[in-house]
């Protein structure tokens, strides 16, 4: 799906980009009409909504998980360990953490991928989520989208790790809309064809 087909997903926060994730989040009514994230935009700086609970009936790790893994320069084999400890969490908790501000970034709990430090949307990465493997390192990260069972069911498939910069770019591209665009697109085809292998 190419950008022209995904911008008219792009919404304000709060209005219809997250209206079918923010129905497993846990909150007040009020909050959850107010979207799944609100941002209080000041001088620099973005102030965030406390941590919401994604409710969870499952953790699957996607079939190609390994061969996306490995275009990334990642052997899942030498991460087992780290991966399934994260799987386990969070399926003996039945829900994930989302977290905005780095100060609250810790193991076990997941950022939303499609809004960067700046506060922008990337249409590419709606509905995608990063948790990082190592608390306090940035890489490996895993990616993570959250799909719909029934009623109010929903699972985490656990896509494919990969680093920061390969998703976000480095601090060569990130201002470089071109390079920025290869990237999203990349990480988009991926994405693609995690979900075709379910």
């Amino acid at each position: 799906m190419d950008l022209a087909d995904k911008k008219d997903l792009v919404a304000p926060l709060g209005t219809q980009s997250h209206n079918v994730s923010r129905q497993f989040f846990s909150g007040s009514s009020s909050e959850q009409e107010q979207g799944l994230f609100e941002f209080f935009q000041g001088k620099n700086e973005i102030f965030a909504i406390p941590l919401k609970k994604a409710r969870i009936s499952d953790v699957k790790i996607n079939s190609l998980f390994a061969v996306i893994s490995d275009k990334f320069g990642y052997d899942a084999r030498e991460w087992a360990k780290e991966i399934v400890a994260l799987r386990k969490l969070w399926k003996e908790n039945g829900f994930i953490e989302v977290y905005q501000t780095n100060e609250d970034r810790k193991f076990g709990l997941i950022n939303d991928s499609s809004i960067n430090n700046r506060g922008a949307i990337s249409p590419y990465y709606i509905d995608l989520f990063h948790a990082r493997l190592i608390n306090d390192v940035n890489d490996p990260m895993i990616i993570l989208k959250f799909h719909h069972i029934k009623d109010d069911q929903h699972y985490a498939d656990m896509k494919f790790m990969l680093d920061h910069c390969d998703i976000f770019g480095d601090k060569s591209q990130e201002f470089d809309h071109a390079q920025m665009r290869f990237i999203w697109k990349q990480i988009d085809e991926f994405i693609n064809k995690a979900d075709s292998a379910m």
